[in-house]
């Protein structure tokens, strides 16, 4: 199975981590807070956003985007007002020909684009990257 970097430990990403896991993947969960970081690893749970749930040991939890992008399939999971700036940090660190999943709902505020068309226009236009919605 697959290695998949999953870019947001909110409620939405971890539950989509865990269910990768329960299908055999082993999974990179990025978190924007040090703190979360600290506790899944501790803790195998995410306090702060589905607490009492219990995360799997195929899950590694990162606060670093190049280890979460170094993985078969790159997973975005983040709020979409903060979309834009997580994926220019990913698009620094993703290696041609990764396909990236977007689970982001909504639209950019100031351009209201859909997240697809936000990474489209930060992906390189001969980076050979999917995009997948």
């Amino acid at each position: 199975m697959a290695t998949v970097g999953v870019i947001g430990a909110g409620a939405w990403g971890t539950a989509f981590s865990i269910h990768l896991v329960r299908i055999g993947h082993t999974v990179k969960l990025w978190a924007y807070e040090r703190e979360l970081v600290e506790i899944i690893a501790a803790e195998r749970e995410n306090t702060m956003y589905l607490p009492q749930i219990r995360i799997p040991e195929g899950i590694t939890p990162t606060g670093e985007i190049a280890c979460a992008c170094d993985a078969e399939i790159v997973v975005l999971a983040c709020p979409s007002r903060f979309f834009r700036g997580v994926a220019q940090q990913v698009v620094k660190h993703l290696p041609r020909g990764v396909p990236v999943v977007i689970l982001t709902k909504g639209f950019e505020d100031e351009t209201l684009l859909c997240m697809s068309e936000v990474m489209e226009e930060l992906l390189p236009a001969n980076g050979a990257n999917e995009v997948a919605v």
